[in-house]
């Protein structure tokens, strides 16, 4: 069995929102740097230490519940949990 050699139209806005993005975060870098100068790496070294907790949070419930797909499950009930704390008014801001 061959795989097909094709790229559809998702496939082409993929490869092209992920240069943008792929790039935008080092722009982003800079611009906080010519800002804020040198708080600018404590403020990403801060927000690394965060984003490590919430990866470690999200790698120890989906160890504690081994099952298939359930990585996919785990994080679309997490998404809405914000949207549940935050109720109506929330939601209209």
């Amino acid at each position: 069995m061959h795989l097909q050699r094709k790229i559809g139209v998702l496939g082409l806005t993929m490869i092209g929102v992920g240069g943008v993005i792929g790039s935008g975060w080092l722009f982003a870098l800079m611009n906080a740097a010519q800002q804020a100068g040198p708080a600018a790496i404590l403020s990403w070294a801060i927000c690394g230490a965060a984003i490590l907790l919430i990866a470690l949070t999200y790698a120890e419930v989906c160890a504690r519940l081994p099952v298939a797909w359930d990585g996919c499950r785990t994080s679309r009930m997490v998404a809405w949990w914000p949207l549940r704390w935050a109720g109506p008014h929330g939601l209209a801001s």
